[in-house]
């Protein structure tokens, strides 16, 4: 029977985190949960040593260097604690799940050898179909338009808009075989991950799931989304409680597409010095709106 760990990665969010554990912890649908405290400076650690027991694990990082290396940090326990294990849940502390989508994606990998990473369909907390379950592989263009708020602005309604898939076109079939998958909830192959090296720990935030399938890519392991299973996701708790300024998440965004682009797609440094310009063009244009428009900057 094949051996799941999951790893839920915390950052000031132990309440989610504690409801979650509740939800799965009885069901038998993992045989071990580590709970990993990145660091959080609030009461977080010591609310989840609480509801430890010998098949929930709490640790915590040495310091908060990132959602790539906290995950990594959960995945090198969670082989210690089960040196055979096939396959790794990673999971935001914000998700509710009902333990069939559990079943189903490890049932889907057990009989599809060569996908290596899996998720379930993804829901807002309003219960609607998230626009971001999945994505196209980032370019190099898309990733310039992304930066320039006149152009999201002016194209956003499309519905493949940017790296977005058509999601009406995608819930018509059951499984959906997409280029990056969604990191708040995505099981990877234990044998795929350490194919790989796991998640690239050159970024702090975002673009963390984009190194992870640029790299399954390059070796030919498939990614798939179980259209039918949903979770749904009530959207960046942590984040909302670590910093909500725009202009610190737009620059932590550009820091890990920056590195994207040049460690994955692999441009010369005329093209990222562009990049670069257009994201504090972008920068200047979202100043000039919110002051046109009388909102504060944050």
């Amino acid at each position: 029977m094949s051996k799941v760990a999951i790893v839920i990665l915390v950052y000031r969010d132990s309440e989610s985190a504690i409801n979650l554990v509740n939800s799965i912890k009885n069901k038998s649908v993992v045989d071990e949960i580590i709970l990993v405290d990145n660091c959080s400076p609030d009461d977080s650690f010591l609310r989840l040593k609480k509801i430890e027991d010998s098949h929930v694990h709490v640790i915590q990082t040495t310091a908060n260097d990132g959602i790539a290396k906290g995950n990594n940090y959960g995945a090198a326990y969670a082989k210690e604690l089960c040196p055979d294990v096939d396959y790794y849940l990673f999971s935001n502390p914000d998700v509710i799940v009902d333990v069939e989508s559990i079943r189903n994606m490890v049932s889907f990998l057990e009989n599809n050898s060569d996908v290596g990473a899996v998720c379930p369909m993804e829901l807002t907390k309003e219960k609607e179909f998230a626009r971001d379950f999945a994505w196209r592989m980032p370019t190099y263009w898309t990733m310039v338009k992304s930066v320039l708020p006149i152009y999201t602005k002016l194209n956003s309604y499309k519905k493949e808009f940017l790296w977005f898939y058509d999601v009406e076109e995608a819930t018509k079939q059951e499984v959906f075989y997409a280029d990056v998958l969604i990191s708040c909830f995505i099981m990877v192959r234990r044998t795929a991950y350490e194919l790989v090296g796991g998640f690239y720990e050159k970024t702090f935030l975002y673009n963390e799931e984009n190194f992870l399938a640029f790299r399954l890519n390059e070796n030919g392991i498939k990614r798939a989304v179980l259209m039918k299973y949903p979770i749904v996701h009530l959207g960046c708790t942590s984040m909302q409680k670590t910093n909500n300024k725009w202009e610190w998440k737009a620059r932590i965004l550009f820091d890990s597409s920056y590195i994207f682009l040049r460690d994955c797609l692999k441009k010369s440094k005329i093209a990222l010095c562009f990049f670069s310009m257009c994201f504090y063009f972008g920068v200047f244009e979202r100043k000039l709106f919110r002051l046109l428009s009388g909102k504060e900057m944050n």
